[in-house]
């Protein structure tokens, strides 16, 4: 079986993974995902930063909310009313999103690289997001998340593998497991 590069493969993955993660959430089917240059101008305050790792290789996974994004978020995935919902609430309902997307990029990944690890999600300011660039960051991708064309988040992954090369993936073999009775011990 031929390798793939893993900057390649992590662009399909994210991709993937948004789109399983927004169908879970997102009734309704006038959501859009498209590809920015970077932050930018674009109004973000805060941001769920996560990380995946290996030996290998780092992985950044960045979900970026402004204030009033935050709650449109909310308000319209949880079907809750802005005004009567505490800041804590709309902090743990936009950690669990970033925590399901990061998850499932883990997932994906995990089929090529067995020993991966995932950190708990945090809120951190855009300010703590700037500093991103102390680091050797190999490939990026950044994507603007629209509901009825009027941004509500954006997304970012940022890849760092430990020597600044990229990285050649195969998918393994998952071996097929007994389908047999259970055993009780």
């Amino acid at each position: 079986m031929n390798g793939e590069k893993l900057s390649l493969a992590l662009r399909r993955m994210f991709a993937q993974s948004l789109t399983v993660s927004l169908n879970d959430i997102f009734a309704d089917d006038d959501i859009k995902v498209v590809p920015i240059d970077g932050l930018g101008s674009v109004d973000t305050s805060d941001a769920i930063f996560l990380t995946i790792s290996s030996h290998q290789f780092r992985v950044f996974v960045i979900v970026h909310f402004s204030k009033e994004q935050e709650k449109e978020f909310y308000a319209i995935t949880s079907g809750s009313q802005k005004e009567q919902d505490d800041s804590a609430a709309v902090t743990d309902y936009l950690l669990e999103f970033g925590n399901n997307l990061c998850g499932v990029l883990k997932r994906e990944l995990g089929k090529f690289v067995p020993a991966l690890g995932m950190s708990t999600p945090n809120m951190l300011s855009r300010s703590s997001i700037e500093l991103l660039k102390e680091f050797e960051i190999f490939d990026s991708e950044f994507k603007q998340v629209e509901y009825h064309d009027k941004p509500i988040m954006c997304v970012s992954y940022h890849f760092l593998p430990n020597d600044n090369n990229d990285i050649e993936i195969e998918l393994i073999q998952e071996e097929i497991a007994d389908s047999g009775e259970l055993e009780l011990f």
